[in-house]
């Protein structure tokens, strides 16, 4: 089973609003701003009754808490993760490619894509009125 590295992004200088970047071109997206959304992925990253964490703004335990994370991001797949916080409050989610995108139940269901004329196996966005 291939495992997944990353690094995380900082969007707008804050720790819980970032884009997991895995080495394998995979993303992960983690949005967790608010206390009650902060439970819940402490609770999906295992770590909803470890001892010492800092309080989630405490932004000189940022370094420290994204060395943390990454290391419990690294020990399952992107699907594992994906799998781990569907149906949870978490706000957080894989980010999928255009071709898992297409093929997604919530879009295919919308009807968001249609395949892309004359590329077998490639779709696109439907625009809507």
């Amino acid at each position: 089973m291939k495992y997944l590295h990353f690094h995380l992004i900082f969007n707008l200088l804050l720790l819980f609003i970032n884009i997991i970047t895995i080495i394998c071109c995979c993303f992960f997206q983690v949005q967790c701003i608010e206390p009650k959304f902060y439970l819940e992925f402490l609770k999906g990253m295992g770590l909803e009754n470890a001892k010492g964490l800092p309080h989630q703004h405490d932004r000189e335990s940022w370094p420290w808490m994204e060395a943390r994370f990454s290391s419990i991001f690294l020990t399952k797949t992107r699907d594992e993760w994906s799998e781990i916080f569907s149906g949870t409050d978490a706000c957080c989610w894989p980010v999928l490619t255009a071709s898992e995108a297409a093929v997604h139940p919530h879009n295919v269901a919308r009807g968001s894509f249609a395949p892309s004329p004359g590329r077998e196996g490639e779709y696109e966005p439907v625009s809507k009125p």
